[in-house]
């Protein structure tokens, strides 16, 4: 804009003006200072300035506001950016106002060398906030693609009006130039207004009435709108980021709940088809979709059967099979030893789409796998009928299933395994105190011999080989043969 004006003096006065290229502001103000700049074409008047400068009238104004990025805390104003990293050019009039005016800010500067480079900074995340003019905050925003900055606050400061300086000893020059602006029409104005400032029109409107307006007294209307709309839509992200969490929050605690509840169940259910149908009923409640199954794997390790589930039909539970390896997404699940998730079946290329689910119109779904990867029991998948995307909310709750199911399998496994321990030993003790087979005895004198081929008295075998006790005692027919005196024939 400032070089259509610049023109408009070039044209008028006759003169041909040299642009100077390529040197920094403040390098600028210092030739300016030392007389070796004639014209500085657009520039705020400060009282720094204007010992070495004369200003004209200040021909256009841009308010200044305050950029920060989307995600920054709520800004109204520069008191809202006390302590803040506070994005800067040196040797600019926004440093020095701040210094002089606003000393308690305790800002923390941090600088740059060009204006575009603020925003940058705030961009990038090394400063938090800058002050600049509404129209340069839009062209940079635009032209660099710095999607993540927003007008946070106006500032309200009069240097936000621009002059044209001339050197101190030009004074007759500034006369000139003064009455060229002065005599630049509204209408050229908005001409030059309209070639860099994008205004919307609409239908039923006169649109000189519209630029008019916008680039006149309501600059200020649209400035204070945009402001609003920026406030608003702040606003409006904050209360919507609340309900997520407020949701995500009710969510997390309803999952909580959810696992507790099947944990309890765990530790009083030794029925693990019982426990099982009561998982799969409690996930398909709390996640909310069509389908839920629990596939066991086979001891060849090349199939999954379904063995409990939430919508599938009676004639599938304990029949239906999958394959276990990478071509279903069951199989896929248990190689790759994380959760799997499916946003479409029609469109997944990590596997087929599973029969099993094709025939239900089964589109998204979550798959994990349950047990340990070195000795998995299975898979536990939840499906819906419809496009869904699965949460990390949603994908945490049914592993935390999973879990509980895995510890249940396990606690179950363990109990057999030391039930038929159990068992083992009392068969191997019971067989160790019993007698069997052929034993080898003496037909006089009734010895046994041992597997050592040692012989010994029936007494001392039987009291080695089992747990009988002895005592000591006489049958009648020998009582009569040893002690006949004491036991006659008749007796």
């Amino acid at each position: 804009m400032v070089s259509d004006y610049v023109e408009l003096l070039r044209k008028k006065l006759g003169v041909d003006l040299k642009i100077v290229f390529d040197i920094p502001f403040d390098e600028a103000l210092a030739r300016g200072r030392e007389g070796r700049i004639d014209l500085f074409p657009c520039l705020s008047k400060t009282p720094e300035r204007s010992e070495f400068l004369l200003f004209t009238k200040p021909y256009f104004s841009y308010p200044l506001v305050i950029v920060a990025r989307e995600d920054a805390p709520l800004v109204g104003g520069l008191e809202d950016l006390r302590g803040k990293r506070f994005a800067v050019v040196k040797h600019l009039f926004a440093y020095g106002k701040l210094l002089k005016d606003y000393p308690d800010l305790n800002l923390d500067f941090v600088f740059t060398n060009k204006v575009e480079e603020n925003l940058e900074a705030v961009s990038l995340g090394r400063a938090d906030a800058c002050v600049i003019n509404l129209a340069v905050a839009g062209y940079y925003i635009r032209r660099k693609g710095l999607t993540n900055l927003s007008v946070a606050a106006p500032v309200h400061w009069e240097e936000s009006q621009y002059c044209m300086g001339v050197r101190k000893d030009r004074p007759i020059l500034l006369g000139m130039i003064s009455r060229i602006l002065a005599s630049v029409s509204q209408e050229q104005k908005d001409e030059i207004s309209r070639r860099w400032i994008r205004v919307p029109q609409y239908l039923g409107v006169d649109a000189r009435l519209i630029r008019r307006w916008a680039l006149g007294i309501g600059t200020g209307v649209v400035f204070l709108f945009v402001v609003f709309f920026v406030w608003n839509r702040r606003l409006t992200k904050e209360v919507t980021a609340r309900k997520e969490a407020e949701t995500a929050s009710e969510t997390r605690a309803r999952h909580q709940a959810a696992v507790a509840h099947l944990g309890q169940v765990a530790l009083d259910e030794t029925d693990l088809s019982k426990l099982m149908r009561e998982a799969v009923d409690l996930t398909a409640q709390t996640m909310q979709v069509d389908t839920v199954g629990i596939l066991k794997l086979l001891p060849t390790g090349k199939e999954l059967q379904l063995v409990a589930g939430v919508g599938w039909s009676d004639d599938l539970m304990g029949k239906a099979l999958v394959s276990a390896d990478r071509g279903s997404q069951a199989g896929y699940t248990l190689i790759a030893g994380k959760p799997v998730i499916v946003e479409d079946l029609n469109s997944e290329t990590r596997f087929n789409r599973p029969k099993l689910l094709s025939d239900r119109g089964m589109v998204s779904g979550v798959s994990v796998a349950v047990g340990e990867r070195n000795r998995p029991f299975g898979v536990m998948g939840a499906h819906t009928a419809y496009r869904r995307d699965f949460s990390e909310h949603d994908v945490n709750f049914l592993q935390s299933v999973a879990h509980v199911l895995a510890a249940a399998i396990e606690r179950n496994r363990t109990e057999k395994e030391r039930d038929n321990l159990i068992e083992e030993l009392r068969t191997a003790l019971d067989e160790v105190k019993t007698l069997r087979g052929l034993i080898p005895i003496c037909v006089h004198c009734k010895s046994i011999r041992d597997d050592a081929g040692y012989w010994n008295k029936i007494e001392e075998y039987l009291l080695d080989h089992s747990d009988a006790q002895f005592t000591h005692g006489i049958c009648p027919e020998c009582a009569r043969k040893l002690y006949p005196e004491f036991y006659p024939h008749n007796v």
